[in-house]
C-alpha cells in the first residue's frame, strides 16, 4: 500500500499495482485505519485518509482492468478532472472513477468533475461500489471485492445533483484575539 499511497499523494509517479501488489500494499496500510461504515448508501466523506486511498486505488485497479480489455489507457488522476483516457474505436473516452464501501446509489463529484461531464462528449463513469475493508488482530488492512457500476457513456443528469457543502473564507485574523 506505501507504493499506492506514496503514488496518489504525490511522493512518486503513479504506478498502477497488480492485483498481487495491491494484496501486498494491504498488508502495508498501518493499524491506525478506521472501521468501515455498516449502514451505506453511497459514497461519503473518508476519515481515514489511508482508507480512503486505499479504496480509490482498488477502484482505479478495477477500472483499469476493465477498460484495458476494451483499448489503450493512459492514467490521467494527477493531472486532470478524470481519471483515464480510454482509445476506443478511434474516440477518446474519459473515464471517471469512484470508490467507496457503501452501496451504489451515489458518489461524491467535485465541481471540475461535473464540469467536464457537461462539456466533452465521450466520458464514461466507472463507479466500484461495496468495497470490503477489513483488518487483521495485527492491525492490517485488506481492500477487496467490488461491485462495478459501468455508465458509458455517461450523461450527466443535473436534477440529480445535490449540493453537500460551501467553502468559506475566513475573515482576516485578528492577532489581539489569540488565546
Amino acid at each position: 500500500m506505501k507504493e499506492a499511497v506514496e503514488a496518489l499523494v504525490g511522493e512518486r509517479p503513479p504506478t498502477v499495482l497488480t492485483r498481487s501488489g495491491v494484496e501486498e500494499a494491504e498488508r502495508q496500510v498501518a493499524a491506525a485505519a478506521g472501521r468501515p461504515r455498516t449502514s451505506r448508501k453511497g459514497q461519503g466523506f473518508a476519515t481515514d485518509q489511508q482508507v480512503k486511498v486505499a479504496v480509490e486505488t482498488h477502484a482505479m485497479n478495477e477500472a483499469l482492468l476493465h477498460y484495458s480489455k476494451l483499448g489503450k489507457v493512459t492514467d490521467t488522476s494527477r493531472t486532470e478532472s478524470f481519471d483515464y483516457v480510454v482509445e476506443i474505436d478511434g474516440a477518446a473516452w474519459h473515464v471517471e472513477v469512484k470508490g467507496t464501501t457503501g452501496d451504489p446509489q451515489e458518489i461524491l463529484l467535485t465541481p471540475n468533475e461535473v464540469q467536464h461531464a457537461k462539456d466533452y462528449p465521450h466520458v464514461a463513469l466507472f463507479v466500484l461500489s461495496n468495497i470490503t475493508v477489513s483488518r487483521d488482530h495485527d492491525g492490517g488492512m485488506t481492500v477487496s471485492r467490488g461491485r462495478a457500476s459501468i455508465f458509458h457513456p455517461w450523461s450527466l443528469d443535473q436534477a440529480r445533483l445535490s449540493p453537500v457543502g460551501y467553502k468559506y473564507h475566513l475573515p482576516a485574523f485578528d492577532q489581539e484575539s489569540e488565546a
